[in-house]
C-alpha cells in the first residue's frame, strides 16, 4: 500500500483536494464510528472470537481500511527523501514502516495482555473503554485542528 502510494496514488491524492477532504471525512468518520463502539458498554467484555484472521485475510483487509490509507499518504508525503527517486524513497518508507509497526505491534500485543489480566472487573473494564474513546476523539479532533 505505501509503495503504491509512493508509485502515483500519492499524487493523485494531493493533486485532488476533494479525495484527500474525502479520504478525510471518511478516516475521521470511520475513527468516531470506532470511538462509538469502544465506549459501548460491551466493548472491553471477554468473548471468545470464532476465528481470527489469517495472513491474506488481514492483508487484503487492509485494502478497504481507510485509516491504513490515511497511514500510507501521511507517511510517503512527510517521510519520503525528495532527493531520491520517488520508488526508492518509497521503498525507504515502507521499510521503515514496517520495522517500526513490527516493533510497535509487538508492544501493544504485549500492553494488551498486561491490561486484560488488569482488567478482570466490569468497572476497570468501563472506565478503560471511555478512556480510549476519548483517545481516539482526540485523535480525530487533532487532524481537524
Amino acid at each position: 500500500m505505501t509503495l503504491g502510494v509512493a508509485a502515483g496514488l500519492g499524487v493523485v491524492v494531493t493533486s485532488a483536494p476533494a479525495i484527500a477532504f474525502a479520504m478525510k471525512i471518511g478516516g475521521s468518520l470511520y475513527l468516531l464510528y470506532l470511538a462509538y463502539q469502544i465506549a459501548g458498554a460491551n466493548a472491553l467484555e471477554r468473548r471468545d472470537v470464532a476465528r481470527p484472521l489469517g495472513l491474506l485475510q488481514a492483508a487484503a483487509f487492509q485494502v478497504i481500511n481507510p485509516k491504513a490509507w490515511i497511514f500510507a499518504l501521511g507517511a510517503i508525503t512527510t517521510f519520503r527523501p525528495n532527493d531520491t527517486p520517488i520508488l526508492l524513497g518509497g521503498a525507504l518508507v515502507a521499510g521503515t514502516m514496517m520495522v517500526v509497526i513490527v516493533a510497535s505491534a509487538a508492544v501493544w500485543a504485549a500492553g494488551g495482555d498486561v491490561l486484560n489480566r488488569l482488567l478482570a472487573g466490569e468497572r476497570p473494564r468501563r472506565i478503560v473503554s471511555l478512556l480510549l474513546a476519548a483517545v481516539v476523539i482526540a485523535t480525530v479532533a487533532s487532524v481537524w485542528i
